[in-house]
């Protein structure tokens, strides 16, 4: 469902920039003639309603995901979420452009004033920024590198495809019924060849460092899924391009041959036609793009995964494991690691399911065994500020440390890593609407939480896990508990 209600903002976006350009540069000579000035209120209004929808869209998914709970309960947390959350303030920035742009509709007659017309246009930049820092080029940091080019890609594309749109079925149909349409027409033409070559000049700057940073290594684009989409997408953009060179060196000066006197009859307008045809083209291939970069935007880019992999892998505590497969317990399975580093042996043993409901509490046993999730801010250590590390409430698996923790707003414990990656398995969730990431306990299997993609630095993981699927273990009792390994992570700490 992400990717289609992303691509829903795309399209609304692209058509309010579209319409912004036919504003500030592709029909400013035309206000003065009303008979041929095109009406853009309409593209206007269907750009606003498209936006109206996708934010609200946006905002419940999102809920959805951060409180991992389904459409119909995620309503009573977004209050909640736009009050606590990092997405829900820029959420709010998002609403108070929208809501400024539906003012500026209803106020204005069109051609609106200039100033208003620059106002819409900076209000589309910023509902672009929002776009891309609530999403994975934000991970980093919402004013880093990634989440600004990512910024001027958006505005670039939609500038560069919606303006061709906005030309195409808004504004060539209307001067070709309009009074002197061959002076209008070659004029429109020649503007339009112009932003439409700027645009697509930065779509590639731009769109080059997303790809560099994104993927990481060449082979990434036909070995990894985002790259296989990527290459999906540049295929139409070459195409699109390729029908914009035509235009630009071939159509439309034939076109503005044609306007130029002595004119046949008006009625005689073949070149027009042709490059209305290409126009017309050149939109079906942006709303394939569109939905390419939409799906993009909500696949996992490899270089995040590789830098994800090295901070795990650089864990305080290195270790190497040898696992074995015993006959435990009423036919139970034993795992055995084998810490090379500490020359110890940990046994992790699940239980059998009649003892697991003895031993656990009806909710406990909800999350762990049932993949239940307890409520937000009523549970045991959402709020817990003390040091020490988390384990499997089943096994006592080492799962996290409080030195990953951070205060996410979900009213969940979260953390940017694990303390032990090997302990930690995640698996594909298509349990709601949203596709998720579920974490589950190697060992004793079970159901922790979930992980997503929009955590702080320098990860950029916010790992969401239910409190009842865990024991904390306080730094001051882990000798006493046989977890004195784990002791020196916390030696710096005063008491």
């Amino acid at each position: 469902m992400q990717p289609l209600f992303a691509t829903l903002d795309l399209i609304g976006l692209a058509l309010l920039i579209g319409t912004a350009a036919g504003w500030l540069w592709l029909t400013p000579r035309l206000a003065a003639t009303p008979v041929a000035s095109p009406n853009l209120r309409a593209p206007f209004a269907t750009a606003l309603v498209i936006l109206a929808f996708s934010t609200i869209a946006v905002l419940v998914l999102r809920t959805m995901a951060l409180v991992e709970t389904g459409f119909l309960d995620a309503w009573a947390h977004i209050p909640r979420v736009i009050v606590d959350t990092q997405f829900g303030y820029l959420w709010l920035v998002r609403a108070a452009m929208v809501i400024l742009l539906a003012a500026l509709w209803w106020w204005q007659r069109d051609p609106p004033l200039l100033g208003v017309r620059g106002v819409a246009a900076a209000a589309a930049i910023v509902i672009a920024f929002v776009i891309s820092a609530t999403g994975h080029m934000g991970d980093e940091a919402i004013l880093g590198n990634e989440s600004i080019n990512n910024t001027i890609h958006v505005v670039a594309g939609c500038l560069w495809g919606g303006s061709v749109v906005i030309y195409a079925y808004a504004i060539l149909p209307r001067l070709r019924g309009g009074a002197l349409p061959s002076q209008h027409i070659g004029d429109t033409a020649g503007r339009l060849s112009v932003v439409a070559g700027v645009a697509l000049g930065l779509v590639i700057l731009s769109g080059l460092y997303n790809a560099w940073e994104e993927l990481g290594t060449l082979a990434a684009l036909w070995t990894s899924e985002y790259g296989r989409i990527l290459i999906f997408k540049l295929a139409f953009v070459a195409a699109m391009a390729t029908i914009g060179a035509f235009n630009r060196f071939i159509a439309v000066p034939a076109v503005q041959a044609w306007a130029r006197p002595p004119q046949l009859s008006p009625r005689a307008d073949a070149p027009v036609q042709r490059f209305l045809r290409l126009l017309r083209t050149d939109s079906a291939l942006f709303l394939i793009i569109l939905a390419a970069a939409a799906t993009l935007a909500n696949s996992k880019p490899p270089a995040h995964e590789e830098s994800q992999a090295a901070m795990a892998a650089d864990n305080s505590i290195r270790y190497t494991l040898d696992q074995h497969r015993e006959s435990g317990p009423s036919g139970a399975v034993l795992q055995v690691d084998y810490r090379e580093s500490q020359g110890s042996v940990q046994v992790y043993h699940k239980p059998s399911d009649a003892e697991l409901r003895k031993r656990l509490t009806p909710l406990q046993y909800r999350v762990t065994q049932q993949e239940g999730t307890e409520p937000p801010y009523e549970n045991e250590y959402w709020n817990n500020e003390h040091d020490g590390i988390y384990v499997d409430i089943v096994s006592s698996e080492v799962l996290f440390s409080s030195l990953d923790k951070f205060d996410s707003g979900t009213g969940w414990p979260s953390f940017t890593k694990p303390l032990e990656p090997a302990n930690i398995v995640e698996k594909p969730d298509f349990k709601l609407l949203v596709p998720r990431t579920e974490v589950r306990s190697r060992h004793a299997d079970s159901h922790l939480g979930h992980v997503f993609d929009d955590g702080p630095p320098p990860t950029g993981l916010r790992y969401c896990m239910n409190s009842a699927a865990m024991r904390f273990i306080p730094r001051q009792d882990l000798e006493k508990a046989g977890y004195g390994q784990y002791a020196a992570l916390f030696k710096d700490k005063k008491d």
